[in-house]
């Protein structure tokens, strides 16, 4: 083909235009619009995607419906806007100019030119764009059915094959349903076009890269014989052939045997009347997505003497959506019988269900479109001689004027929070007022990369796999619901966090037993002797293996500093006391390293009971661990935790210490039966191993309503009680200094690697802080009581110093499994009677992050009785691993005794209970609390508490509201909420952390395990 050149373009004025062919324009009816000439002023442009012929434009200076000629020209006066259309496809308009191509038409939408450009290619009549994209008269004629504006262009690629627009274009040429191009395509073409015009002139001589399709020789052959087509493609530069696509495109239909998506194709010529010539076309893509196409040619000879059937499909229709439309065939044979007969929709959207009504007669309901779109239909016959001949038949469907939107009522991802690996569902429910069918659609919309694979993309519920991640990753997903008509757009926000380390195997640990979870790894930077030589003159550099120390003890970095005996008083011995070493060297890990993720859509309020004993430590005789799991089971509970008194869950050791035995004494006057002595009376055999069958009944009773933990209770008669749950292994306090000397054994157990017999894999909460030390006891009640009762009274009071845990000393390594402390249990309240006003507030200012915890420790048969304190965790599931994530996040609050239907929700911008907020000091943070009883708003007095058992405010209501400000360094506020009637706490909920800083904290992982 010539192309017109540019530098021509530029010249041509002086012409006049034609006066327009018909006043009022072209019609469906009337013939189509020819190709105006230039007339005196006018100018010549031209239409580009390739140039474009066969499509109508108009000017506002009064050029009517001409037709831009063979090389895409068209006409316009300096100023003047033109626009142009097919049919009633509007394609836009822009000031003329030498050039215009889709891109000026759309305005500058990238993504609609795109579209336009994908559209245009497609009804191009040879699908070759190198001579130019060519519309046909028939083309022209089906588009006046249309009724499309130019902005039907602009939406995003993906939706663009479930359009009008691409339905039109696949079928527009009557030759079969096309391939729609795709965006590559288009991008190819627009990017030959641009390298084409770089010498001021459009000759076609660009370089598209499009895929060579060669689809074989010309044949000849008789009708009803079997043929094969073989045809090839090779890709452009290093890209590859990705699909093969085979179909006819004009003649009388062939059989195909087989797949069309090979580079052969099998197929039955048909029988014919006369002489015909049938078309088959190739079209390859590649793997860039750009697509070439070639035909092939077959001429068929008629030699049969039977008469193929006579077939009519029936008249064309126009109906409008919802319509039940009939189709009624006809089929005649002049020298025989019709056999068989059927109904095929050629159309690929919207999707349409035939109903068989007869032979010859089906029908079906008009979808519901947004435009007007023409539906194909063939009606095939065979007569007794197998001869097979189709007719086809068109139903333009016009829209319903009064349709209504469907309505998107919920959408989720389930869980909102996950790590790799895990499947997440992405929920949703629609509705429709008309009630029309819909269409779903997910697709990913952020990030770009990692893109990740939607199972069920065209469902209501879909589903994605989390991949591995690096870091912090926030998902978001689309859904687009249609009746076919309307559609309407939600989105939801997934969160993606990296997971957890994972411990080495012991074999790693022996090539290199100072990396993290290794038994050498607390001491890593303490292993090189010549390292000590860094510490003077300054002690605080890296390479000073005190430095780890001085955050924890500023003492001692006035001794390396000052090197005086005042400055040093104490501090050589600490050194070489392997309590202090081993609770002072601080972790990588802080609880504030990482803030919890959270999702307020999935995450649920779960309520459990904590602290349970049975006949297997100091419970009731006769009742075992898996008589509380199902109690409190069917009491409607999600999880309860057993923790029998760690001195009776040593292997091997039968013995327990149950209360109520009935047995009446054997062994003389005063003993004891012996049997009373055993936690289990119905399997004898696990009285030597109760850890390890707490474990198998914890296993029996959990299912999708319910979880037991397994855990144990450390009884230390001097520093204190502690639950330790999640734990392989067990220690003993009374086998150890941890009874009454030392905690240190304790501290060494928890921090060491679990792979070694430690319990690096455990959490601990502080049990009924101030009620389990001997010698505190004795001090001060029996000693001093005594005293000051009988004598005199002392100076000072007597204080055992290792009460409450070595007096709640922080150890940073216990940090981030330590996570709450007892502030109700057996029916009452713990937490007023600790220094200060609070225990929980006391050891909050000791440096731990601790939540509250409600515990029934319960040493009878009522396990989960209302009578008993909960907690209610809030977390992803009750899963076992989803709790012990909730509660390393301290998402939890604890309920009283006779308040157990108490739900708190607590948020501080937005971030739950538990929630460690960096910013800048100075922010302030809106702090919301909503406070029900069962299920119905209940007014309480809510103290948000700060340190020193500060109350920072105080307000009553069922939903209250305040401001916290981010001060210097961290601050906590956590949650008294009292009775106003009782004035009485009847909940406590876990701080919310505020830290000072730029940037906010990496979210910590979900699959309960410590940050990478």
């Amino acid at each position: 083909m010539q192309y017109f050149p540019m530098a021509r373009i530029a010249v041509l004025t002086g012409a006049a235009f034609l006066a327009a062919c018909n006043s009022g324009g072209s019609s469906s009816s009337g013939p189509a619009p020819a190709p105006g000439a230039p007339t005196e002023d006018a100018r010549q442009g031209q239409f580009i995607d390739a140039p474009v012929s066969g499509i109508s434009y108009s000017s506002d200076g009064g050029v009517t419906h001409q037709l831009t000629d063979a090389e895409g020209v068209f006409q316009y006066r300096d100023g003047e806007v033109v626009s142009f259309s097919l049919g009633g496809i509007e394609f836009g308009s822009a000031t003329g100019a030498d050039v215009l191509q889709p891109i000026d038409l759309q305005q500058g939408s990238a993504q609609a030119a795109s579209n336009m450009a994908r559209v245009l290619l497609t009804l191009d009549r040879d699908g070759d764009p190198a001579n130019g994209i060519q519309i046909s008269d028939i083309v022209r004629q089906r588009a006046q059915s249309l009724s499309l504006p130019a902005t039907a262009f602009d939406i995003s690629p993906e939706d663009l094959p479930a359009t009008a627009l691409a339905d039109f274009a696949r079928s527009a040429n009557e030759d079969g349903e096309r391939h729609l191009r795709s965006a590559a395509d288009a991008a190819a073409e627009q990017q030959c076009t641009e390298q084409d015009l770089q010498d001021g002139q459009y000759d076609g001589d660009c370089e598209r890269g499009l895929p060579v399709v060669d689809a074989g020789a010309d044949q000849s052959a008789e009708e009803g014989v079997e043929l094969f087509l073989t045809g090839s493609a090779t890709a452009a530069g290093d890209r590859s052939v990705q699909r093969l696509i085979w179909r006819q495109a004009s003649g009388p239909s062939a059989a195909v045997q087989g797949a069309v998506d090979q580079n052969q194709l099998h197929i039955v010529l048909p029988q014919v009347d006369g002489d015909s010539i049938l078309e088959f076309r190739l079209t390859a893509i590649d793997s860039a997505g750009l697509t070439g196409t070639d035909s092939v040619l077959v001429s068929v000879t008629d030699i049969l003497p039977n008469q193929v059937p006579a077939v009519d499909a029936g008249n064309d229709q126009t109906v409008t959506s919802r319509d039940r439309v009939v189709l009624s065939g006809v089929a005649e044979d002049a020298d025989g019988d019709i056999t068989a007969t059927a109904w095929r929709v050629l159309s690929q959207s919207p999707a349409v269900s035939l109903q068989v009504i007869d032979n010859n007669s089906v029908s079906f309901t008009a979808p519901n479109v947004a435009d007007t779109t023409t539906l194909s239909f063939e009606f095939s016959a065979t007569d007794n001689e197998d001869a097979t001949v189709a007719d086809v038949v068109r139903v333009v469907v016009q829209p319903s004027p009064d349709n209504q939107a469907p309505s998107i009522d919920s959408i989720l991802a389930d869980p909102g929070v996950a790590s790799v690996g895990e499947q997440v569902g992405l929920l949703s429910s629609a509705s429709d007022a008309d009630d029309d069918p819909l269409r779903y659609i997910w697709k990913q919309v952020a990030p770009a990369e990692p893109l990740l694979h939607i199972t069920d993309a065209a469902l209501n519920d879909a589903a994605t796999e989390m991949p591995e991640l690096e870091q912090d990753t926030a998902f978001e997903f689309e859904l687009a619901v249609s009746d076919g008509a309307i559609s309407v757009v939600r989105s939801l926000q997934l969160q993606g966090v990296p997971p957890s380390a994972q411990k080495p195997s012991p074999m790693e640990c022996l090539s290199n037993p100072t990396q993290w979870g290794c038994p050498l790894w607390t001491y890593r930077d303490m292993l090189s002797p010549e390292d000590f030589a860094s510490c003077s003159p300054d002690p605080t550099v890296e390479s000073c293996p005190f430095s780890v120390l001085l955050d924890a003890d500023p003492g001692l970095l006035a001794c390396l500093t000052l090197r005086t005996g005042a400055a040093c008083s104490g501090i050589v011995n600490n050194l070489f006391d392997p309590s202090y070493l081993t609770e002072k060297i601080p972790p990588d890990r802080p609880a504030t390293s990482c803030n919890p993720a959270y999702d307020a859509a999935t995450y649920e309020h779960y309520v459990g009971t904590w602290h349970e004993h049975t006949a297997y430590s100091d419970g009731t005789w006769g009742q075992r661990p898996i008589d509380m799991l199902e109690q409190v089971k069917a009491r409607g509970f999600d999880w309860a935790g057993s923790s029998e008194h760690s001195d009776t869950l040593d292997p091997g050791n039968p013995l327990a210490l149950p209360r109520d035995c009935p047995l009446e004494p054997q062994i003389g006057d005063t003993g004891v039966d012996p049997r009373c002595l055993l936690g289990d009376q119905e399997q004898l055999e696990n009285n030597v191993r109760k850890w390890a069958a707490i474990q198998e009944m914890v296993d029996a009773v959990t299912d999708d309503s319910f979880t037991g933990l397994r855990g144990f209770e450390w009884t230390s008669d001097r520093f204190g009680h502690i639950n330790v749950f999640f734990s392989e292994h067990v220690i003993n306090a009374k086998t150890e200094a941890g009874y009454a000397v030392s905690m240190t054994r304790f501290w060494q157990w928890f921090t060491y690697p679990s792979t070694f017999g430690g319990g690096d894999d455990a959490i601990l909460s502080f049990n009924h802080p101030g009620r389990e030390d001997l010698i505190e006891a004795f001090l001060h009640e029996d000693v001093q009581g005594n005293l000051e009762d009988n004598l005199t009274e002392l100076p000072l009071d007597l204080h055992d110093p290792t009460y409450t845990f070595n007096d709640f000393r922080f150890v940073p390594g216990a940090d981030y499994r330590a996570v709450a402390l007892e502030v109700f249990g057996k029916g009452s309240e713990y937490d007023s009677g600790g220094r200060g006003g609070s225990w929980l507030s006391y050891a909050l200012d000791k440096g731990w992050h601790l939540g509250p915890m409600g515990s029934e420790d319960h040493h009878g048969t009522d396990w989960g009785a209302g009578s008993l304190p909960k907690t209610v965790a809030i977390a992803r599931s009750r899963s076992a691993s989803d709790l012990r994530e909730a509660l390393l996040a301290r998402r939890f609050y604890a309920v009283a005794q006779h308040y157990n239907d108490i739900r708190v929700n607590y948020t501080v911008n937005g971030h739950p209970m538990g929630s460690r907020i960096r910013a800048p000091e100075g922010t302030q943070l809106n702090a919301t609390v909503s406070i029900s009883r069962g299920g119905v708003p209940f007014p309480a007095e809510v103290e948000f508490v700060t340190a020193g058992n500060t109350i920072a405010a105080s307000i009553t209501g069922a939903d209250v509201a305040t401001t916290l400000r981010v001060g210097a360094g961290e601050s906590y506020y956590f949650l008294r909420i009292r009775d106003p009637e009782t004035d009485r706490p009847i909940a406590f909920a876990a701080p919310v952390w505020l830290i000072s800083g730029e940037s906010a904290l990496p979210a910590c992982p979900v699959d309960g395990g410590v940050p990478k």
